[in-house]
């Protein structure tokens, strides 16, 4: 699994019910999407767990619909640059975009749940997809 190739090395107990998701185009100017979020909150589940992993599998084919591109933050480098001079931060540079021949049906993203991350909106077509959670126990 991607917990241990990454190296990241969560303690996983188990994991939530699978959500299917579908974002479809609407007649409105944007289309279903998910902004800005992450999937672990500062509560716990009722038995005591924490999302630690998140995972989402593409059902869709890439050609079955437009827009709905995966995209997180890695602002690291932003923070990186940053002086007592110059405190400014573009996040746009932070986005990165889940790469095209990800979005293959099958392909698998899993990334920890902490991670700001978001779906664009769907501008054509239908995107189809299956989030799973793994939780543990907190991590303090």
């Amino acid at each position: 699994m991607g917990n241990e190739q990454c190296g990241w090395n969560h303690e996983i107990e188990n994991m939530e019910n699978p959500q299917y998701t579908i974002y479809n185009t609407q007649e409105k100017i944007k289309g279903d999407f998910y902004t800005w979020h992450t999937d672990a909150g500062p509560f716990h589940n009722s038995d005591g767990n924490h999302r630690k992993l998140s995972m989402t599998i593409q059902l869709s084919d890439q050609d079955d619909y437009e827009g709905g591109h995966f995209q997180w933050l890695e602002p690291n480098q932003q923070f990186d640059v940053m002086t007592g001079t110059n405190p400014q931060v573009n996040m746009q540079d932070a986005i990165r975009t889940l790469s095209f021949s990800s979005r293959a049906i099958g392909s698998v993203c899993i990334f920890p749940s902490f991670v700001y991350h978001q779906v664009t909106p769907v501008i054509q077509g239908q995107r189809k997809s299956l989030v799973c959670w793994f939780v543990g126990k907190p991590y303090v």
